[in-house]
């Protein structure tokens, strides 16, 4: 699969969708005061991050080193996608009843 990089970078076995987050919080005991779907806010930052990449290529050698920054612009590159085909940002709020 080519989102495994998605799931190894991460350390998890699956996604939820976006509708399972509200049962998933209230099962664990807090109140779900808010809960946005802003994936139209923000799944470019990926792709916008690795088109950068070029720009600051010999600074980014000199801390992590070339292997590292090619990894970079490999894994931005699937993250890229998966953000906008698989993936998406949510913004929750919740509390926990006193």
């Amino acid at each position: 699969m080519e989102f495994a990089v998605v799931y190894e970078g991460y350390q998890i076995n699956s996604f939820i969708p976006p509708d399972e987050y509200r049962e998933l919080v209230t099962s664990l005991g807090y109140e779900v005061l808010e809960l946005h779907d802003i994936s139209s806010n923000t799944a470019q930052t990926i792709g916008a991050m690795v088109k950068e990449i070029p720009a600051h290529e010999e600074e980014l050698w000199k801390h992590y080193g070339e292997e590292a920054v090619e990894q970079m612009k490999q894994a931005g590159t699937i993250l890229d996608k998966a953000y906008r085909e698989k993936m998406g940002y949510l913004l929750l709020v919740a509390e926990k009843p006193a």
